[in-house]
């Protein structure tokens, strides 16, 4: 599951269904309004594969990052006034598990992590960094994060108040 924040509404994307007959995954996004106090149901969807990892929001769409069943993550946006989810942008960062991941401005950013050993099956700590551009839909490049983690639960918290990012 993911949760992110547009406006005075939080969206929280959970798992809802899986059909193993019919071989798909199904999810439900739900809102709370903070000055009501309310929950509101959004539709049911289907992604073509994968599952919601974390998530965060710029310019008044929601943001989750997900692992597809290829093992590759990718960037999902959701537009709260159609109520529609839609796949992105393949991450290029080199890590599965254990982000650094936020939003400040119409930027989303996101790096290190971990991702397992083929060999050894074991997690090896990865400290790109990477800025995604919510308007160009490009990914670029940033200096690298300052320490490399240790394992999958080695970052599990980040959040921003607009200008300042802290893990």
């Amino acid at each position: 599951s993911a949760s992110f924040r547009i406006g005075n509404q939080i969206y929280y994307v959970q798992f809802h269904e899986h059909n193993i007959i019919e071989s798909y995954f199904e999810y439900k996004t739900w809102s709370y309004d903070i000055e009501t106090g309310t929950w509101t149901s959004k539709n049911n969807w289907r992604p073509s594969e994968g599952s919601p990892m974390l998530g965060t929001s710029a310019g008044g769409k929601g943001y989750c990052v997900f692992r597809h069943d290829n093992g590759k993550i990718y960037l999902w946006t959701y537009t709260p006034e159609t109520d529609e989810w839609k796949t992105l942008s393949f991450y290029p960062g080199k890590g599965k598990n254990g982000f650094v991941y936020f939003a400040s401005g119409d930027y989303i950013y996101m790096g290190g992590g971990v991702y397992w050993h083929e060999v050894t099956d074991a997690p090896v700590g990865v400290n790109d960094f990477w800025q995604f551009n919510t308007l160009t839909g490009e990914w670029k490049q940033m200096a690298d994060i300052p320490f490399t983690p240790v394992d999958n639960r080695s970052v599990n918290s980040t959040c921003t108040d607009g200008e300042t990012a802290y893990t």
